[in-house]
């Protein structure tokens, strides 16, 4: 559906339905997918995020976080969602040093709430609207998205301050 294949005149907004799924619970399918889902999840997301956090000089109760995210993740789950982590790309944007002064930190994760339950509630515009987009453009923004957490993540590798300019070879 990414990439130009849906006209703009087919686009309007209407409140999200909840929709309740038929649960049915299996053993098999408990071990198939929660597993492999808790495994990626707490090792993918909440190590390299809480990781983050602590390497930007954040006191992290982790156990607290883990706590928090494990019992988001049950509700989630519950109702048809995806595990709840604390992932390193949204971590990053908010609490990375292109965020601002320390101190005011909190605004970012003010707004991004704030437009995270405005894009919820407009979830199916949303979508029609990153359908009418060419995916290059889409897959663009992601990256520049990522581009500080990137920058911070080779300079703490290299252990110095990487300036990006631009390099004319005679």
């Amino acid at each position: 559906m990414v990439g130009g294949q849906a006209s703009p005149d087919a686009m309007y907004w209407s409140l999200p339905v909840l929709a309740v799924p038929k649960i049915g619970f299996s053993s098999p399918a408990v071990a198939a997918v929660s597993l492999p889902m808790v495994v990626l999840a707490l090792g993918l997301g909440n190590v390299q995020g809480l990781g983050f956090l602590m390497g930007q000089g954040y006191k992290v109760p982790i156990n607290k976080i883990s706590i928090l995210v494990g019992v988001n993740s049950v509700v989630n789950a519950l109702l048809g969602g995806h595990p709840a982590t604390v992932a390193r790309t949204g971590v990053a944007i908010i609490a990375g040093p292109n965020a601002g002064l320390e101190s005011q930190r909190y605004w970012g994760y003010i707004v991004a709430a704030v437009l995270t339950l405005i894009i919820t509630l407009a979830a199916g515009l949303v979508i029609l609207i990153l359908a009418v987009l060419p995916s290059y453009y889409i897959v663009a923004l992601a990256g520049l998205a990522i581009f500080a957490s990137l920058q911070d993540a080779f300079e703490k590798a290299f252990g110095n301050t990487l300036r990006l300019r631009r390099h004319y070879s005679p």
